[in-house]
Order: C-alpha cells, then structure tokens, then sequence
C-alpha cells in the first residue's frame, strides 16, 4: 500500500519539471509569435497590400515616324475622367497635341466608344499630313491602351464632330487603335 501511495504522490522534482516544461513553452510561443508578428509586418508592406499604382500608356512620334508606347505609374483607383487629363497633358508635354488644347468632356458609351471633346486649340495651326496623323493617333492610342473595353475614340471639337483635324485624316466617325504607326 506503501508503494501505491508514491505513485499517486507526484515528487517534488516531477512538479518543477513540469514548470518548467510550461515554461519553455510558453516562452517558446511567445517567441514564435513575435516572429508571426514580424514577418506578417514585413509581408504586409511588401506582399500583402495590394500595388497602389496602376499604368497608362502613352503613344507619341519618335524621330524615326513610328510611335513609342510609354507607360507612366498613376495612383490606383483613379477615375477615367482623371486618366484622360494626365492623359492630354502628357501628350502635350511630348509635343503630340498642341499646348494650348483642353479636354472639356470626356464620355464612355455602352459601345465602347470613347468620346473626348476637346478644344478648338486641337487643330492648331495647319499642319504637315505626317503631323496631324501623329496628332491624331497620338491620341487614339493612348486612350485605347489605357482605359479599359474602349474600342473606339470619337474626337469632338466643342462638342461638335468635325471631319479631319487639317485635311488628313477622317475623324467624323470612332476611330479605332492603329496598329501601323507603332513601332515593332
């Protein structure tokens, strides 16, 4: 009865074993966390947000004639009226439009049209034919390659359509992404 009473009784060795078996777990838990802790940090800067930017291309007339695409980083989420206005004023810095020209309204159609009424500065003064058709692609491309399901883009000038920008190229009607005029 002796020994059966010892083998109920737990020793006080076999307790601080226990301790300290809790112990190193615990303490290892904590470690382990802290570390989940720190690398989820570091993943959430680098992996887990989403890119907080989103592209548009721009297509303008290199010296060799043919159009360059450049992409440009804007901020995601921005608004297709948004893109249209950085959109022109990138052409305009790379000499594509005219200084001077303004997009007054900027429409999307269930037909995948895009309409941009710009204004009367578009035209410019008369022009080369090899100037108005980089004018004119200049934009169609970039707008093409940057908004979403557009498969057209209808050229307004206040308001109106008009037929040729300077005598070259026919913009009464949507015009579609010109594939010829960009580099290979």
């Amino acid at each position: 009865m002796l020994q059966n009473e010892r083998l109920l009784k737990p020793k006080k060795h076999n307790k601080r074993l226990v301790v300290l078996i809790i112990v190193v777990a615990i303490l290892f838990i904590i470690i382990m966390l802290s570390k989940d802790i720190h690398l989820w940090q570091r993943k959430s800067i680098i992996d887990i947000i989403p890119s907080e930017k989103s592209e548009i291309f721009l297509c303008y007339a290199k010296d060799t004639g043919k159009f360059e695409k450049r992409t440009l980083e804007v901020k995601k989420g921005l608004s297709d009226i948004e893109k249209s206005q950085i959109i022109i004023g990138e052409l305009k810095k790379e000499g594509a439009i005219p200084e001077n020209t303004t997009l007054s309204d900027f429409l999307t159609n269930t037909e995948a049209t895009i309409y941009l009424n710009l204004s009367r500065d578009v035209l410019g003064d008369k022009t080369s034919p090899a100037k108005e058709i980089t004018k004119v692609y200049s934009m169609v491309n970039s707008f093409l390659l940057s908004l979403k399901d557009a498969k057209k883009v209808q050229i307004l000038v206040e308001g109106q359509p008009i037929y040729t920008l300077n005598g070259t190229v026919y913009t009464y009607k949507p015009i579609e992404f010109n594939k010829y005029v960009m580099e290979d």
